[in-house]
């Protein structure tokens, strides 16, 4: 438990002591037995030794291997693909909390992609039914001033109110309809066409 809770670089320094504390004595019990001792200490010497540098590799290739793992799935993750989840399977300790805290960093944009998304679509939704619900009215009244302007009309402040009228619904349904643009434009559901101009 106590080596558990040290960091990485506290667990590394410790594999590499304990690696020399191994070879060290090691390489002493082959040279000894070498030229002053047993030939049969001097080759169960070797193959302990082979066996120790062996194990040494393969921890090292597996490292190796695991790293390039969480590699491939940080790159995939930042690569846009948020619901990818890095497996942990067979990995160090160190590893398997770096690898949760990736997915729990992919889970996290997941869900603030989805909260955009979903709030982008409630707010062009919105916007849309109220652009409509608007619209309805406005035509009928743009229709009826439409209508009252071509009767014969003698009273002059009529005329005027009228024309505030015509102005101001027209102005309203420029408004709605830039408004729907604007959405449009926000949500990315329209082309842009490039064109030169004087500027």
């Amino acid at each position: 438990v106590l080596v558990k809770n040290w960091p990485t670089s506290g667990k590394t320094t410790a594999v590499i002591i304990l690696y020399w504390v191994v070879t060290i004595p090691l390489c002493m019990f082959i040279t000894i037995n070498r030229f002053w001792g047993s030939f049969f200490l001097y080759v169960t010497g070797i193959v302990v030794f082979v066996g120790v540098q062996v194990a040494a590799a393969g921890v090292i290739l597996w490292a190796v291997i695991n790293r390039r793992r969480i590699l491939e799935g940080v790159e995939r993750i930042s690569g846009g693909d948020l619901e990818y989840a890095i497996g942990d399977e067979g990995m160090f300790a160190d590893d398997r909390r770096l690898v949760e805290a990736i997915n729990n960093i992919g889970a996290g944009f997941q869900d603030a992609v989805d909260t955009a998304v979903k709030s982008e679509r409630m707010k062009a939704d919105l916007i849309t039914n109220v652009s409509h619900d608007i619209k309805t009215p406005l035509t009928s009244i743009i229709n009826y001033v439409d209508l009252m302007k071509r009767e014969n009309i003698e009273d002059e402040t009529l005329k005027r109110y009228l024309e505030v009228l015509d102005q101001k619904s027209q102005r309203l349904k420029n408004l709605t309809e830039d408004l729907v643009e604007a959405s449009r434009a926000s949500s990315g559901n329209i082309s842009l066409q490039l064109e030169r101009i004087n500027f």
